[in-house]
């Protein structure tokens, strides 16, 4: 059971736009607790954490566990189509397909960045291409589609972008200053000189919508 258990949690927490950290903060569990359930490490949960984490991605623990079956449903009354519903106060669909793609981006990326600098091996010119990697998604991000994003999102998933925003300018202030500290570290100053030269016209692209998102 463990395995398709992990398989339908992160499938539940993907169509969400959620990471495993939300689902795990929601649900008041480690992190490491949720991940080695999604894996499939761990076996026979309790069914108190079956019940957090089903609150924290809006279902039942039933459905969690695969028991949910079309006898359950039996007697049922089904939900009315979009044409029938429309002007009803509740939301037909809990989350936004494109909404949800780019609150699972900005995580991704912030999560490429956080690995990269905890692992600490690397040297400047791998450091500065990842400064400007983060910069650059999020001041694209930020200038293209952060406002639709927003607009898409549904109650549902608000406070999913909101940390996954946040999560984003944290890990690109965590590249700034990792290279900052491996520039000054750096004996090759020639490579330093033509590195920062190239930084420079980097931010000045980006300056803008970098400090719009700050």
């Amino acid at each position: 059971m463990s395995t398709d258990l992990g398989s339908r949690l992160r499938s539940l927490r993907k169509a969400r736009g959620l990471s495993q950290e939300a689902v795990a903060r929601r649900a008041d569990i480690g992190l490491r607790a949720y991940g080695d359930l999604e894996r499939g490490r761990a076996s026979d949960p309790h069914y108190s954490t079956l019940e957090g984490i089903a609150h924290a991605l809006g279902t039942t623990v039933a459905e969690l566990v695969g028991e949910e079956s079309e006898a359950s449903n039996v007697g049922k009354v089904s939900a009315p189509p979009p044409s029938e519903a429309a002007g009803l106060d509740f939301e037909i669909r809990p989350f936004n397909p494109e909404a949800a793609y780019w609150i699972e981006n900005l995580n991704a990326q912030a999560e490429l960045v956080e690995h990269i600098i905890e692992g600490g091996s690397y040297d400047l010119e791998t450091i500065w291409h990842l400064e400007g990697a983060a910069l650059e998604f999020w001041g694209t991000y930020s200038r293209t589609v952060r406002r639709l994003v927003r607009e898409w999102c549904t109650k549902a998933q608000t406070e999913s972008l909101r940390l996954a925003e946040t999560r984003m300018r944290e890990a690109r202030s965590a590249a700034r200053r990792a290279y900052l500290e491996r520039r000054e570290a750096e004996q090759d100053r020639q490579i330093v000189d033509e590195l920062e030269a190239k930084r420079r016209a980097r931010e000045a692209r980006y300056e803008g919508s970098a400090a719009a998102g700050a």
